[in-house]
């Protein structure tokens, strides 16, 4: 590709286009044959393209068909075939950007010459000396007179090296060169009017079209003199006209106002000549400052600090380059923007002239823009705190001093803590030296608590010339506040754990045993853990002993507002378990009563969550609420054994009322639970005559039966004794319940005391 491209060479001042090379006439029309093919076959629907395909396929290559001459000239410059192309169409940024060589030639020459690309925002060295970053993309030569390198040569050349380059011979041999990829015939400034002439004429028979060709569609602009107002829009048609003298077959086209959208591709075509014109708009820059110049054109500064300058140009294209110059000399250069620094500035700049240039394509000659550099002179100025610690242990208030020295004219002073303007808290000391300098101090006084823990104190002091700020941090100490979150669980859950956060400074803490408690406060257990708490593992039918207050104790060594460092935080853990009848039912597994009177046979219970079904039964019959029959539920506090004590939790006491006792009544009454979690439990209560009763209204006479009928009183009493919490071995149907085979879910209860002195209590029924 490198013979059929072709950009006119073209120079300029600082950070213009610089693109070298011509090519013969030859060339141009090889040039011009391959562009119109690539158009051609970029466009599948159209009957050029149908043309071509079928001429490709039936031409031999002594043919004098233009499309054999195309196939001639694609296998000369060793592009695809033009079978290829039409299969796949090459994007018109790549067909003609394809590989073709550029030359940059620097106006310096040097034997360490510096070549250097301006990419995303910062200079990157392409090559230096006879070295290059990639051989096979950059290499560089010499004049052969003198030996020094000024060439770089770029190979091939894509749109990805359109940027600025530099070259650099010394200190002050700096060369900008700004390299844009065009196949352009003509350039226009936006707002100008541009003529493209066009070299064909149009006869009686073949009318002369002016075409505009863009990325996505070809639009036809004028068809002879006629503009073309019915499928163009009127911001473009408007500014259409066509000159040229008609008579003698001159059509050339004429766009006012041009804009950056004017940009592209036009082509005049009679019959088969079409002539290619490359239109590249460029844009005036829209302004140029120096950013930070006062209104009066000012660079403010002090005597002895850095000055920072920035020139900004708005718009352009392309993108202007710019140049800053202090005394005679060009300091910094950049494109779109530059900054620069003059560190630590003397005197001899004050009331001289900083002066920032913009040059570009679009510029006959460079803009310019000027700012007088105006210095404050100043003796030292210093600021520095003074405070007599920055550690503070709870509320209280601070005292922080900051010092301006040898300021003109005095500073002034401001104070922030964390983001609060604070300066109506401070007061100031001043004092004038003999060389009407001013030390000034000034003093905060302010409350602060732990929420300003980590914050910053900022000290700003200012006077006409400038100012400053100096920063420290306050470090308030205080205890940590313990939270620890309610957690519910279920008996089956695998793992149990409970966390406990901390919040305080410093953040290194100890953590103590954790403490299980009943909800009223007395200590079941005391376990090991740190931020989390992991509940042992426990066989899971006892896991309702794990209801209670888990407490987390925790100290950073700092002691809170009632001196105590040990701090604490607790919450309710929740176990959602079966039912569980307490030990002391044991003690009341045989109840008493008299015929004729009342009574109240009780169980204790413990549930969480409460039972959702609570039946009562005698001899296997679901007992009905009835004049005879009332049932109750309080909630006392019931004595039960969790982890090994005997602690006070809230529970249940169920209450069978039996009015009007009869014979038939005193019998087994068994009480039967469900609450949702585990298996239904049941506990069995024996109700007896009184021993008074049986003693006044004996039932049987052993003496006239004889001892072999009387029966064995301890074993009828042993069978008949009931379990609590017994398996329910055979199949019982419950109505309410609709369950089957109740199991035994208190074997493991503390129950040593469940059968002592039976044998005892039995023999005290029987009368002396």
């Amino acid at each position: 590709m490198k013979q059929i491209q072709h950009l006119p060479e073209r120079t300029a001042n600082t950070g213009t286009l610089l693109l070298l090379g011509q090519i013969p006439i030859e060339a141009v029309v090889h040039k011009r044959m391959l562009c119109t093919f690539r158009n051609i076959v970029a466009n599948k629907n159209s009957v050029e393209y149908n043309i071509a395909n079928r001429q490709l396929a039936i031409k031999s290559k002594d043919s004098k068909s233009w499309f054999i001459r195309i196939v001639e000239l694609t296998d000369k410059y060793e592009l695809p075939s033009p079978h290829e192309l039409l299969v796949n169409p090459p994007c018109k940024y790549k067909w003609k950007k394809l590989e073709y060589e550029v030359v940059l030639q620097c106006k310096y020459e040097s034997g360490k010459l510096v070549w250097d690309k301006y990419v995303n925002s910062q200079w990157t060295v392409i090559a230096s000396g006879d070295t290059t970053i990639n051989t096979a993309k950059y290499s560089v030569s010499f004049n052969p007179n003198t030996g020094l390198y000024y060439i770089l040569h770029i190979l091939p050349a894509q749109s990805s090296d359109e940027a600025i380059y530099r070259c650099i011979g010394g200190l002050r041999e700096v060369y900008f060169i700004q390299l844009t990829l065009l196949d352009a015939d003509q350039q226009a400034i936006t707002g100008s009017t541009v003529q493209f002439k066009c070299p064909f004429k149009a006869t009686a028979t073949h009318h002369l079209l002016w075409v505009y060709i863009n990325k996505l569609s070809i639009s036809v602009y004028t068809d002879n003199s006629f503009i073309n107002n019915i499928t163009l829009s009127p911001t473009i048609y408007r500014r259409l006209a066509v000159s040229g003298n008609h008579g003698f077959g001159e059509y050339h086209l004429n766009i006012s106002d041009v804009r950056i959208s004017d940009e592209g591709r036009y082509e005049c075509s009679v019959s088969t000549s079409i002539s290619t014109i490359k239109l590249t708009v460029v844009e005036l820059p829209t302004s140029l400052r120096i950013r930070n110049a006062s209104t009066d054109n000012r660079l403010i500064g002090t005597e002895g600090h850095d000055l920072f300058i920035e020139c900004v140009a708005g718009g352009g294209v392309p993108a202007p380059t710019l140049s800053l110059v202090i005394l005679g000399t060009t300091v910094q250069t950049g494109v779109q923007e530059l900054r620069y620094v003059l560190r630590n500035i003397p005197r001899i700049y004050d009331t001289t002239n900083a002066s920032c240039l913009a040059n570009s394509d679009a510029l006959d000659i460079p803009i310019s823009v000027t700012a007088l550099i105006y210095l404050n002179r100043s003796n030292a100025f210093d600021a520095s705190f003074q405070c007599t610690s920055r550690n503070y242990v709870g509320d209280g208030s601070i005292f922080v001093s900051c010092t301006s020295t040898g300021s003109r004219p005095a500073a002034a002073f401001w104070w922030i803590v964390g983001q609060n303007d604070v300066t109506t808290n401070a007061s100031s000391q001043e004092k004038q030296n003999a060389d009407e300098t001013f030390n000034v101090t000034s003093t905060l006084t302010y409350t602060v608590n732990r929420q300003f823990n980590l914050h910053s104190i900022t000290c700003t002091a200012n006077n006409t010339i400038g100012g400053f700020s100096n920063q420290i941090s306050l470090f308030v100490r205080f205890a940590p506040d313990v939270s620890v979150s309610n957690v519910t669980y279920e008996m089956t859950d695998p793992t149990r754990t409970i966390n406990c956060t901390a919040d305080g400074y410093p953040d290194t803490y100890t953590f103590y045993k954790w403490q299980h408690r009943t909800l009223y406060g007395h200590i079941i257990r005391e376990l090991d853990g740190d931020t989390i708490l992991t509940l042992p593992v426990i066989p899971t039918i006892l896991r309702y002993q794990d209801n209670g207050e888990y407490m987390c104790t925790v100290s950073n060594g700092i002691q809170g507002t009632d001196g105590v460092a040990k701090r604490q935080g607790a919450a309710k853990i929740t176990v959602n378990a079966q039912p569980v009848f307490t030990a002391d039912n044991t003690e009341r597994n045989i109840q008493y009563g008299e015929i004729g009177k009342t009574v109240d046979i009780v169980i204790h219970v413990f549930s969480v969550p409460k039972f959702i079904y609570n039946a009562w039964f005698i001899n296997g019959k679901q007992i009905q609420t009835s004049t005879k029959f009332l049932f109750l539920n309080p909630l006392p506090r019931l004595k039960m054994f969790f982890h090994g004590k005997t602690v006070k939790v809230d529970g249940y006491k169920s209450i069978l009322t039996i009015n009007d006792l009869l014979k038939e009544d005193f019998t087994n009454y068994t009480l039967i639970l469900e609450n949702g979690f585990g298996k239904s439990v049941e506990h069995t209560v024996v109700l007896e005559q009184s021993r008074h009763q049986q003693c006044e209204n004996p039932t049987k006479n052993y003496e006239a039966i004889g001892q072999q009928d009387i029966p064995n009183t301890y074993d009828n009493l042993g069978d008949e004794a009931p379990h609590a919490n017994r398996d329910l071995s055979t199949a019982r149907h419950y109505d309410a319940l609709g369950k089957k085979g109740a199991t035994n879910v208190y074997d493991e209860m503390n129950n040593e005391a469940q059968y002592e002195n039976r044998s005892q209590r039995y023999l005290d029924l029987i009368c002396n």
